[in-house]
């Protein structure tokens, strides 16, 4: 993240803000003081910039939101060693990496009518799925395939959990499983034996990981 956009009420709406590395002067400097800072942020005033530092970020989660993060990482990490290596669907070979990120539905499946690179199969369950307002999607690639890139489209996705985040429960809480080989999704609206309930697709088709601009990926 090279920059960020700055409110400040006493001076103006809009100012660039740079986020860069410490310089040795001030890693001195915040060392003595005993902060926690380790990224530096210069503000772009009219004819003058202040330097302040980073100790911590503060991400507002919407309403209802009972499930955490970490949980739905753990239990994607937990459902890849256990059922998808064992069932060959996943390189036991290779390291893994996860990616889990909270989205809103629409705004996901909005992503999904413009990422050309995802299957027809996969946009059609997931379009179609009945989801919360909020979910939390586990990406999972192959960590030689990612290391040194930095563009997102660069980084390839071969599968993906998504976890409904207003569960607390996350063994009831996931809504869909894409394997490298198929898809399983649950429409949690419907009864356990309910014909219905399950939709089941092929897919073998890797994509970049999901980038979201505007409702646009």
């Amino acid at each position: 993240m090279p920059s960020i956009v700055l409110h400040d009420d006493q001076v103006g709406m809009y100012l660039d803000a740079e986020v860069r590395a410490l310089t040795s002067d001030e890693e001195r400097t915040i060392d003595k003081l005993g902060l926690p800072a380790r990224t530096a942020i210069e503000i772009h005033y009219k004819s003058d910039s202040l330097v302040c530092y980073c100790t911590g970020l503060i991400v507002p989660f919407p309403n209802r939101v009972m499930l955490e993060g970490v949980e739905a990482t753990l239990r994607a990490a937990s459902l890849i060693d256990k059922d998808m290596q064992a069932g060959g669907f996943v390189d036991r070979g290779r390291d893994k990496v996860l990616r889990t990120f909270l989205v809103r539905s629409n705004t996901y499946k909005e992503s999904l009518l413009y990422n050309s690179h995802m299957s027809r199969a996969l946009r059609s369950v997931y379009r179609g799925l009945p989801m919360p307002r909020s979910i939390w999607v586990v990406e999972f690639g192959y960590l030689d395939e990612w290391e040194g890139q930095v563009a997102p489209e660069n980084l390839l996705v071969h599968g993906e959990f998504i976890f409904d985040s207003t569960s607390a429960d996350v063994y009831r809480a996931c809504l869909a499983v894409h394997m490298p080989s198929s898809v399983t999704a649950y429409d949690v609206t419907l009864p356990t034996r309910h014909p219905k309930r399950y939709h089941i697709s092929n897919d073998t088709q890797g994509y970049p990981t999901y980038v979201c601009h505007s409702g646009r990926p």
